[in-house]
């Protein structure tokens, strides 16, 4: 009872935690789940906000509606935070260095609803790919790491960025539909 993964309707899952996919690993949402609600309580505070998070790891979400969620019902945090320290559920594909050795993520978004998710944080935008530790100052990361991942036919709105890349490598965007996001 005390899960942080509980399945109140069938194909209906609540994540009251954050949810890490790595060391190779692979979540595949599709099928059997039709809706994820990520925790996203009014307080805001970090403990209180769940995240779904490839990190060195692959996420498949298809057919499946993504939402932040209050603990009253879906798609209830509505406020998209623009500053301060409140927060609100995403989710991520991130990869990085171990050493000398690129750990790349992965995050395919097919037919699927991803909406009232992010805020202004590092990695934190909504849906973000992220190659960490990539930038001007260190080319020599960049040329060896990447992330990756396609969106198709699906909808990201109410995000506080729809979608947001940085060091992402090989990606498909194609017949989605982006409204309103901050950015």
């Amino acid at each position: 009872p005390a899960a942080p993964l509980v399945q109140p309707s069938p194909g209906v899952w609540e994540l009251n935690s954050d949810l890490v996919i790595q060391g190779g690993a692979r979540l595949n949402l599709s099928g059997d789940v039709k809706e994820l609600r990520l925790q996203s309580l009014p307080s805001g505070l970090t403990k209180d906000v769940s995240a779904l998070i490839a990190q060195y790891g692959t996420i498949e979400i298809t057919g499946v509606k993504v939402t932040s969620w209050n603990g009253t019902g879906p798609d209830t945090d509505l406020t998209v935070p623009t500053g301060g320290t409140r927060g609100r559920a995403f989710v991520r594909a991130v990869s990085y260095m171990e050493g000398s050795t690129p750990r790349p993520s992965r995050m395919n978004i097919v037919n699927s609803d991803l909406g009232f998710l992010g805020y202004n944080a590092a990695e934190s935008y909504g849906v973000s790919y992220k190659a960490r530790g990539c930038g001007a100052s260190t080319p020599a990361i960049c040329n060896v790491l990447d992330v990756f991942g396609t969106q198709t036919g699906s909808t990201f709105h109410d995000n506080y960025i729809g979608t947001y890349t940085w060091g992402a490598k090989d990606m498909q965007f194609d017949h989605n539909k982006y409204t309103h996001n901050k950015y």
